[in-house]
Order: C-alpha cells, then sequence, then structure tokens
C-alpha cells in the first residue's frame, strides 16, 4: 500500500519583448540613408518588411535608403511573444534655384558688373573662376573681367544643389579720330577751320575753350595761338581717342614805339619823338598837326596832344600801335618885387621881394645896394629901381617885377616956445606950440610938466625945459630946443573968501584959502567958531572945509580964520586973520 507523490506546477511566460523601431527620419541630398532601429538584446529575433531599401531585414538596426514606412516585429525567442513598431523614412531632394545672370559686355565705360540675382536664406553661393570677382562666395559679386562665370547654390536645408553660368564679354574699341594738320594764323588768315568729318556714333570735345567756336563738334573754327586736343567718344562703348594740333601764329610786326611822353616847354619848344625804323616797316602818325611829316619814324612835334603811332609789317599786313602825350607847360612864374620901400632915419635897409617858391630861380638888377642878386628877397639899403627876373626851372619861363627903394630923412624942427616970467599971484604957464600932424613929442628935461609926450604941457615950476620931436613918418629927429621959465619976486599973501555956502550945489561949497605966490612954506589953515573952537585945520593949501563939524552941518554962522606961514623971500613967519560967514 506504500503509495508515492509527485507534484508538478504549471508556470506562464507571456511577457512581449521591448521594440523601437527609431525615430522618424528624412533622407535628403546631403544624406542619403539612415540607421533605423535600436541597439539589439540578445535573445531577441528581429524582422523588418517591407525588405526594399534596407540593407538587412533581420537585424536590430538595419541601414535604409528608401522612403517609406518600415514595421519591425521583435521575438521573444524564449517563450515566443512578439511585438511591433514601425518607422517612416521621409525625403526632401528639392534642390535651390540658381541664377547666374544675364551675359554681359565690359566696355570703356562700364569696366564692371554686379552679376547673380539676390541672395535668397538658407542657401550658400560659390562661384568659379574666382579670377576677376570681388568676392565668389556671394549672390552677387562683382565682376571685372571677362571669362565665362559658373553659380552653384547649395540649399543648406537638404545639401541640394544647383549650377548656372554668365558670360561676362569685351567691347574696347577705340574710335578714330583726326584733330587735323597744323595751321599758322596770320594777320590775314585769323581763323581756320580744324578736325575731320564727323563719324556717326561718336561724340567730340576739344581742350582748351579759348578761340574756338564750339567744343563739341568735329571740325569746329579756331582763332587762337594754341595746342588744341580733341577727344572722340565712341557712344557705343566709351570708348576714347585723342589727337593734338597745334595752331601757330605770325603775326609778327615792329613793335610801334611812340616815345616817352614829353612836355613842351619856355626852352623846348619841339621834340623829335618815335624811335629808328625797321626795314620792312611803314609808319603812319595821327593826327599830322603839329608834326613836320606823318608817315616817318621819328617826326618832329611842335604842338600838344596825344598822337598815335600805327606800324604795319609790309610782308605780313600786321599793324602795332602806340600813342604819345605831348603836353605843353609855358606857365610863368609869379614875379613879385615887393612894394616900394622908403628908407628914413630908423630904417637903413629893407627885405625886398616876395618869399621864395620852390623851383623857381631869381635874379635882381642892378647889384649896387643889394645884400645879393639871386635870391628871392635879398636886403636893399641904398635907393633906385630894382628889377627882379623870376625864372621857374621845370620849363625855363620868366617873369620879371620891378620895385623902387626911395629914401626920406628929412629932420622936423622942435619949437618949445618962448622963455616966459610967472607972474603974481604964481599960474601955471603954457610951454611949447601947437601940435603938428605925424609928429611926436619928448621933453628930455621934463620934471614939473604936466605931460612929457605932448605938444604943450603945462607947468608952475620955473627951470629949463628941452623939447625933441620926432617924425612918426620917417622917424627923423629934430634937434633939441629949449624954453625957460623965470620966477618972479612976488609979496606972498593969501584971500580967503568971506562967505560960502556948504549945500552940495557944487556952488562955494569948500573953503579954502588962495594964494599970490609961491615961495612960503610951513602952511596951516584953522577955523574957529564964536566960542573959540577950533573947527577946522588943514596943512595942506588945497585942503578945504566943508562946513561940516562933530559929523553936523551947524546953521548959518561967523567963523574966524587963521592962516599962518612961512615967507619965504623975506625969511619970516606971518599970520593973516579974517571971517567968514557960512551961510544955509
Amino acid at each position: 500500500g506504500c503509495s508515492a507523490s509527485d507534484a508538478v506546477a504549471i508556470l506562464i511566460d507571456t511577457i512581449k519583448p521591448s521594440v523601437n523601431a527609431g525615430a522618424d527620419k528624412t533622407l535628403t541630398c546631403a544624406t542619403t540613408s539612415f540607421v533605423i532601429g535600436s541597439t539589439a538584446i540578445a535573445g531577441n529575433a528581429y524582422d523588418w518588411s517591407p525588405a526594399i531599401g534596407l540593407n538587412n531585414t533581420s537585424i536590430a538596426q538595419p541601414t535604409a535608403s528608401a522612403t517609406g514606412n518600415y514595421s519591425l516585429t521583435v521575438t521573444n525567442t524564449a517563450n515566443g511573444c512578439s511585438a511591433t513598431d514601425a518607422v517612416a523614412l521621409f525625403i526632401d531632394t528639392i534642390r535651390p534655384s540658381v541664377n547666374a545672370g544675364a551675359d554681359k559686355t565690359l566696355t570703356c565705360a562700364t569696366t564692371f558688373f554686379v552679376i547673380g540675382s539676390p541672395s535668397i536664406t538658407g542657401n550658400i553661393y560659390a562661384w568659379s573662376p574666382a579670377l576677376g570677382l570681388n568676392n565668389t562666395s556671394i549672390a552677387q559679386p562683382t565682376a571685372s573681367a571677362t571669362g565665362n562665370y559658373s553659380l552653384t547654390v547649395t540649399k543648406t536645408a537638404n545639401g541640394c544643389s544647383a549650377s548656372d553660368a554668365v558670360a561676362i564679354l569685351i567691347d574696347t574699341i577705340k574710335p578714330s579720330v583726326n584733330a587735323g594738320a597744323d595751321k599758322t594764323l596770320t594777320c590775314a588768315t585769323t581763323s581756320f577751320v580744324i578736325g575731320s568729318t564727323a563719324i556717326a556714333g561718336n561724340t567730340y570735345d576739344w581742350s582748351p575753350a579759348i578761340g574756338l567756336s564750339n567744343t563739341s563738334i568735329a571740325q569746329p573754327t579756331a582763332n587762337s595761338l594754341q595746342n588744341y586736343t580733341v577727344t572722340a567718344t565712341k557712344s557705343s562703348n566709351g570708348c576714347k581717342s585723342s589727337d593734338q594740333v597745334i595752331i601757330f601764329q605770325n603775326i609778327t610786326t615792329a613793335a610801334a614805339i611812340a616815345g616817352v611822353d614829353m612836355i613842351l616847354t619856355c626852352t623846348q619848344r619841339s621834340y623829335t619823338i618815335g624811335a629808328p625804323a625797321n626795314i620792312g616797316s611803314s609808319y603812319s602818325w595821327t593826327p599830322s598837326i603839329g608834326l613836320n611829316t606823318n608817315n616817318i619814324a621819328q617826326p618832329i612835334v611842335n604842338k600838344p596832344g596825344t598822337y598815335e603811332l600805327t606800324v604795319t609789317n609790309l610782308i605780313n599786313g600786321c599793324t602795332s600801335n602806340d600813342i604819345i602825350n605831348i603836353g605843353i607847360d609855358t606857365i610863368k612864374p609869379m614875379a613879385n618885387a615887393g612894394l616900394d620901400k622908403t628908407l628914413n632915419c630908423a630904417v637903413s635897409n629893407y627885405t625886398i621881394g616876395t618869399p621864395a617858391i620852390s623851383g623857381n630861380t631869381y635874379l635882381w638888377q642892378p647889384s649896387i645896394g643889394l645884400s645879393a642878386i639871386n635870391i628871392a628877397q635879398p636886403v636893399a639899403n641904398a635907393t633906385g629901381t630894382y628889377n627882379i627876373t623870376v625864372t621857374k626851372n621845370s620849363n625855363g619861363c620868366k617873369s620879371i617885377s620891378s620895385m623902387n627903394v626911395f629914401i626920406d630923412t628929412i629932420r622936423p624942427v622942435a619949437n618949445a616956445g618962448e622963455d616966459q616970467t610967472f607972474g603974481c599971484p604964481h599960474t601955471s604957464l603954457t610951454v611949447g606950440s601947437n601940435s603938428q600932424s605925424n609928429i611926436s613929442y619928448n621933453w628930455t628935461r621934463s620934471l614939473g610938466l604936466s605931460s612929457n609926450n605932448i605938444a604943450q604941457p603945462t607947468t608952475d615950476t620955473t627951470g629949463t625945459f628941452v623939447l625933441i620931436v620926432t617924425n612918426t613918418i620917417n622917424q627923423c629927429k629934430s634937434e633939441y630946443d629949449t624954453v625957460v621959465l623965470n620966477p618972479k619976486n612976488c609979496e606972498c599973501t593969501f584971500y580967503v573968501p568971506t562967505a560960502f555956502s556948504p549945500n552940495n550945489d557944487g556952488i562955494n561949497d569948500i573953503l579954502s584959502p588962495f594964494r599970490n605966490c609961491d615961495d612960503f612954506s610951513d602952511l596951516s589953515f584953522s577955523i574957529f567958531n564964536r566960542w573959540s573952537e577950533l573947527v577946522f585945520k588943514s596943512y595942506d593949501i588945497n585942503d578945504g572945509w566943508n562946513g561940516v563939524y562933530k559929523n553936523e552941518l551947524p546953521q548959518s554962522d561967523i567963523y574966524v580964520w587963521t592962516i599962518e606961514y612961512f615967507d619965504i623971500l623975506y625969511n619970516t613967519k606971518r599970520l593973516q586973520k579974517g571971517i567968514v560967514s557960512l551961510l544955509r
């Protein structure tokens, strides 16, 4: 009955394997295949479909080179479980647009071109060959040389490229140009047509412009001595050619030399003008008036004016001209010998003439009595008629003037008057004689005279008085003359009026004594009132009483006066008394 037991376990394994076909991809011109799938896991089997475009359908990571949807089945070889995934393969092989531009032709006017077309973002550019291009890696480089230039444009997004080409041609053929033969201008032929016939399609430019009728035509007219250059430009390509023509000139003539300007003067009445003649030339002067002849090189002129000389070259007819001005200066200098002069007792000489003028010379005649004869203002000390000749140095013209030197030395006669004797009483005497015109008076011993320079002064002084008179015109003085005034012995007494009226009416207002002699001294004049009071006293005979006492003017009354003095003639002291009435 023994038994035995056994058991069996039934397990389950249905875990599917991990599967990853990888991310979707895009084929391009630059990337033509991709490794798809993911890293293989041991124990798994791999199967891709479809097989087109895959290098292997049974590996984890085949290479795919064609577009499509690829499915991957992974089987766990241990349990037979499978899992599936898919990946899509796209394609981008669109090529970029490319345009190298139109063919171009370089010319003399256009020496470069911008080729290509505007740049497109995302493209790169490559030009070849590099020779003649300023840059090979931009869309529009500048081409300055002939050749065929190839442009390759690559789209950076897919690496696809496209190419185009442009041809750069050249046209630098220069135009034909001919400035013509050299020419020579003369006085007869004053212009020439220069250049050659115009060619269609060309333009023309002449320089310099001086002397040309037109600078932009093929055949202008030239009338000037120049080296002219013509430049022809071919309108189709801007190319230029130049040529030169020389315009000479033969206008030689003997220079017309009329000479330097001249001035006719009192000493130079004519001149030879012009210059020596040249062989082969003719001469003509205008105007002819004033010339001895008008058809020679050096005529004689004797009249002022402007003269024109024309010299003609007889070979080529060319002429030259010159003028000369003939002025005239015959203005005489001003001669002025000055006013007539008169020598006298005070003036023994005079400066005659007038101040010198620069540029003049002077000559006086006669020379007797003159300090010099060749100056404008000599000193004359003798009588006579003097003539001056003034010569203007610049033109030799002369003028004459005269003046006279007289003399007046007649002395006047002094008359001091007759001798006189003073009377009694002693009053002033008049000496001298009546005044005369043009006479001045001088009393040389004049002490006591009322004036020492009048004809008839007065004096109350005895003595001898001397008079000299002077003629004020000729300053001559007289011989002296004298007058004697003699004294007279008079008894010395005084007189006092018996009444006076100090009422300021100008009549008898002052009481003073009158004298009848001169020989007294030590005089005193006193006045007393009725009470014997001294009301006035004076020691000067000319100082009288005006009636005022103690600053008041008293009423009418009787007053006593006394005069005391020393009588020189009798050598004694005297006293006089009297009464005077003051009247109101």
